[in-house]
């Protein structure tokens, strides 16, 4: 099944923004990444390909890097022609190794459908409807995120359609059962939600933070389990906006590793009833605290996406 094709512009356009400390790549600036995906170059020290790219008539598979710190785009539609491209493997730009990974056709997420490429504000995105989802890394590699210490993630993402639990998990690391150890963001009982889970489905730190439907957002987590103040175990803000805290919960984190690796775009499994309901252009997660550089991290990914 090939996820629909969604071009989604505005009137404000996307620029390519001023440089910061004499570079425009958000890696060279903010750095110590643990994982970063991208359809834009984030580190001037990396020489790898932006993505892997299947076509749909053949199933022969290309690498597509960057021209000028973007994605090569006249290189990818010359590959796909009038076809479909899907992506096999969305390279880590962290120097870490974690690439994002689904062999299964079927369940690889889309760049190109019918020749034409998705995009949002012009630039272009990754469409996971209905049911892509990538691996990454090992369980182990991703531990960090509900382990109790500090850690910090971005999402630059937009939500299309109306917002249900099956239609709006973005990322999760931990598995599917009511016994999950891990983390994740999706929408369920009328409320989005970054959460972690500590081995049952009753002990979980779930903080509530407004995603409005056909809305393009950078979405920013900082997550510090082990904070004595329940509110401040996770912290969340939209775009460059005001920090919500509004959880309630309040238990020991779980150290043990997840059963999975970290997924993007859908339950793992896979779970095919609970998926993301909308497009991603980059996704970069710190195993350290970046709350003093969310305002620049932010401005950074608008500078160039042109999201606020």
């Amino acid at each position: 099944i090939m996820p629909m094709q969604i071009s989604i512009s505005n009137a404000i356009g996307g620029g390519q923004g001023a440089k910061i400390g004499g570079s425009s790549l958000l890696l060279d600036t903010y750095s110590g990444a643990k994982a970063a995906y991208s359809l834009r170059k984030l580190s001037s020290t990396y020489s790898g390909s932006a993505i892997r790219v299947r076509r749909s008539n053949d199933n022969k598979e290309q690498d597509i890097g960057f021209t000028s710190d973007v994605l090569d785009t006249t290189a990818l539609l010359s590959f796909v022609g009038a076809n479909s491209g899907n992506i096999t493997t969305w390279y880590d730009q962290s120097g870490n190794g974690i690439n994002a990974v689904q062999i299964t056709a079927n369940n690889q997420p889309g760049i190109v459908f019918a020749g034409v490429l998705n995009e949002i504000d012009s630039k272009p995105a990754i469409n996971a409807y209905p049911k892509a989802y990538m691996a990454a890394g090992t369980s182990s590699d991703f531990k960090y995120l509900h382990d109790g210490t500090t850690r910090s993630l971005t999402t630059n993402v937009y939500q299309t359609g109306a917002l249900t639990a099956a239609l709006n998990f973005i990322w999760l690391t931990g598995d599917t059962a009511a016994n999950t150890i891990g983390a994740g963001n999706l929408y369920t009982s009328g409320n989005q939600y970054q959460r972690i889970w500590n081995g049952t489905s009753s002990q979980r730190i779930g903080n509530i933070f407004a995603e409005l439907p056909n809305t393009h957002q950078i979405q920013s987590q900082i997550f510090d389990a082990s904070n004595a103040t329940p509110a401040d175990k996770i912290v969340v803000k939209i775009n460059n906006g005001s920090d919500i805290a509004n959880n309630t919960t309040a238990f020991t984190p779980n150290s043990a590793d997840a059963t999975t690796s970290l997924n993007l775009f859908n339950y793992t499994s896979p779970n095919f009833s609970y998926g993301l309901a909308g497009l991603m252009q980059e996704m970069v997660f710190w195993s350290s605290d970046q709350d003093a550089n969310v305002l620049g991290i932010n401005t950074n990914i608008n500078n160039f996406y042109s999201i606020y």
